[in-house]
């Protein structure tokens, strides 16, 4: 009972961390110096399409066209040679259902208790979607930039945090001398309270205002300008 005890216990940990790497959504796997494969989890079941005890002992020219293995090898090597995980980028298509992705694969090397080096541990997770929302945010920051509209951007309490070139084109203001402040720098003086109540008013109950406004240049000229005001909601 004393020897069986410990192996017990250290077959229910075997098993937690089994059940903890086949949860996991990041691609996990293990291979020998050689490339060979030792492990991988269930995500990475699903890349080749093939289970687990089908990719043991195999190794990445099995599965995968020979430019592409070859790539993962240079990485294993690269990984190797390091004293730090190494890095990389790569686009990922999955022969279970055909999907393909951005992904950041991070490899180090594995050691024995004397310090060689036996192998590699793998780690790949998806960033498609954190791409494509760093694309869409450089697109708005292009459209921003670039529009013939004056654009200017407050935050809840109605403080300026950002204005593109057109805004300081169309109201001789420079960016830096309207940050921090209100837009009521602008007024013309020509619009009641009612008119600015009854524009924040829709802009509360339906998101956005839109009509004609008079406003105020930096050198005191006034102008008649097209407004729009919409409300964005973050979360």
């Amino acid at each position: 009972e004393g020897v069986r005890a410990p192996l017990r216990e250290l077959e229910f940990e075997r098993g937690r961390l089994a059940a903890v790497l086949f949860t996991i959504p990041d691609l996990i796997w293990l291979k020998d110096a050689q490339g060979v494969y030792l492990s991988c989890n269930a995500a990475f079941e699903r890349f080749f399409g093939a289970k687990e005890s089908e990719v043991v002992g195999k190794t990445d020219f099995d599965f995968v066209d020979a430019a592409l293995a070859a790539s993962f090898r240079q990485h294993d090597q690269a990984a190797m040679q390091a004293d730090k995980p190494v890095a990389n980028e790569e686009w990922l298509t999955f022969k279970t259902n055909g999907y393909r992705g951005l992904f950041e694969t991070t490899k180090m090397a594995m050691r024995d208790a004397q310090g060689k080096i036996v192998g590699v541990l793998g780690v790949a997770r998806d960033i498609t979607e954190r791409e494509r929302s760093r694309e869409r945010l450089l697109t708005s920051a292009s459209v921003f930039t670039h529009a013939r509209e004056g654009i200017m951007i407050t935050d809840a309490e109605g403080t300026i945090t950002d204005v593109n070139a057109s805004f300081t084109r169309i109201t001789g203001y420079t960016r830096d001398e309207v940050l921090g402040h209100n837009p009521r720098i602008l007024n013309s003086g020509r619009q009641g309270n009612d008119f600015y109540s009854a524009m924040w008013q829709s802009v509360r109950e339906m998101g956005f205002w839109s009509g004609e406004i008079w406003n105020r240049r930096k050198s005191g000229e006034l102008y008649l300008e097209q407004l729009t005001v919409n409300a964005v909601q973050i979360g």
